[in-house]
């Protein structure tokens, strides 16, 4: 079906536009963070059980000093299932667009508050024959931190929950925020 693809081109789509601008204005920045996050994919024929380790990177229009919107970009790779088969491998990816909150608490400390929705796909193979594709757009939350190192640099930790493929568990991001002011 075409229309299955139009939410994740529409949130490309807005991710191209925050990069795009975000040398040119201010409230702009973008980021990159590594993430861990549980897998549990359950089919007829197949039990994957196991940690992914991947990436995600992002960018986000803050509108004044609290609030602002968010849309990423997330990889997860393939589980650490040991007794899943060699032959076989599981993908998952993720598209998000998030309403952000952010309360400082400190000159250098902010939480962070988002909900949102993502619209992740899962892909299974075995032996490069047997496909089966999970798909589904769902409520997002995350709730984390932001450190600031400098004006325009941040580290960032975050806890994140969507349910889907990746387990409806939360999803631990660490990574790094470049502003542009």
């Amino acid at each position: 079906m075409k229309h299955n693809y139009l939410i994740p081109k529409a949130m490309l789509g807005i991710l191209a536009l925050l990069f795009a601008n975000a040398a040119t204005a201010e409230g702009f920045s973008v980021g990159v963070s590594a993430v861990q996050a549980p897998v549990s994919l359950e089919d007829a024929d197949t039990s994957i059980q196991g940690d992914s380790t991947g990436w995600r990177v992002h960018g986000q229009y803050m509108a004044n000093d609290y609030f602002g919107i968010e849309a990423g970009l997330s990889k997860y790779g393939s589980p650490d299932d040991s007794s899943m088969p060699s032959n076989m491998h599981a993908d998952t990816e993720a598209y998000d667009v998030y309403a952000v909150a952010v309360y400082p608490v400190g000159e250098d400390v902010s939480l962070i508050a988002k909900a949102g929705v993502v619209h992740w796909n899962t892909e299974t193979e075995v032996a490069d024959t047997n496909e089966t594709h999970f798909t589904s757009t769902d409520l997002a939350l995350s709730v984390g931190g932001e450190y600031n190192i400098t004006e325009r640099f941040a580290l960032r930790g975050e806890l994140e929950w969507f349910d889907s493929a990746v387990s409806g568990d939360l999803k631990y991001t660490l990574g790094g925020v470049v502003r542009f002011q």
